[in-house]
């Protein structure tokens, strides 16, 4: 993961049910963070048009099939190739989303984390 991408996660968000990126909302002032919404403004205009979110949308559920596979059929699904999936279907960086932040707390992704610990470990390296 870039610096950038780092970076922009504490002002930026992704919204996992619409597929677009937005302004993080700020919880002292009730309002968008000014830098998301700079950002926003500047970038997501462009990265937030339809095909690029449904990309993303397409990109979550190719990752949670994943997930859900190996979750199924643990014993029968090489860490491999859990891993190869993983990286075959993260075009637009969602794993970084999902394993290094807020969406580390959605389904299936807190199951694996809770029931596989070594494996979250081992793919929150490839994010």
């Amino acid at each position: 993961m870039n610096v950038s991408t780092f970076r922009s996660k504490h002002y930026l968000v992704f919204d996992s049910e619409t597929g677009l990126v937005v302004s993080r909302w700020n919880a002292e002032t009730g309002e968008p963070d000014p830098r998301g919404q700079v950002t926003a403004g500047d970038v997501c205009l462009q990265i937030n048009i339809e095909a690029v979110t449904e990309g993303r949308l397409r990109t979550k559920r190719n990752i949670i099939r994943a997930i859900n596979a190996f979750l199924r059929e643990a014993s029968a699904v090489p860490l491999g190739e859990l891993e190869q999936a993983l990286k075959d279907n993260d075009a637009y960086g969602l794993l970084a989303w999902y394993f290094l932040f807020d969406g580390q707390e959605d389904a299936p992704f807190c199951e694996l984390r809770s029931h596989f610990p070594g494996v979250w470990v081992t793919i929150a390296a490839l994010a």
